[in-house]
């Protein structure tokens, strides 16, 4: 007896465009589209997001064809959540008396710093969840190492006249 072969091209692609699409409906497209046609999005709307994301974990706990996207699904949550804890605090009186308080640059600054706080979480999750310095390319390099071309090409000594090149040349 015959058992049917499924395409593997075929599964990666379902699950691409599975995953592009929980993407998209966790993005703010949701909100741009709810914005366009109905005015300001509810605050609900975030938390369906969240929960979506919630849900889908929970799935790929059991229904292993999504199980390969789940540390995806997983730090896509922490991300929003983490964004979501900035502009929390952002909106916070103490914040608000603060930034109108200082200079235009000092506030920037601390803008900033809010958001490298998002970064410092998100790699605190990723190295928790498994992954090593080197995945995030926070590790020195060969500094010492010779240049090498990427696709063996040999360097000919003609300038390129491509237009975005001849803007950039030095």
């Amino acid at each position: 007896m015959d058992t049917p072969r499924t395409d593997p091209y075929s599964k990666s692609l379902w699950l691409s465009l599975f995953t592009w699409s929980i993407v998209l409906l966790a993005s703010d497209l949701p909100n741009a589209i709810w914005q366009s046609l109905l005015g300001e999005p509810p605050a609900w709307l975030f938390w369906a997001k969240i929960g979506l994301l919630l849900v889908l974990i929970l799935i790929s706990l059991v229904w292993k064809p999504i199980q390969i996207v789940r540390p995806y699904f997983f730090l896509l949550l922490v991300l929003m959540l983490a964004l979501w804890g900035m502009n929390w605090f952002r909106g916070t009186t103490v914040y608000s008396q603060w930034e109108n308080r200082v200079d235009w640059v000092v506030a920037m600054a601390g803008f900033q710093l809010l958001k490298l706080v998002v970064v410092f979480i998100m790699i605190v999750v990723l190295l928790v969840i498994g992954r090593r310095w080197k995945d995030f390319f926070l590790s020195r390099g060969q500094l010492d190492a010779p240049i090498k071309s990427i696709n063996n090409e040999k360097k000919t000594g003609k300038r390129s006249s491509h237009p975005t090149l001849l803007i950039c040349k030095d």
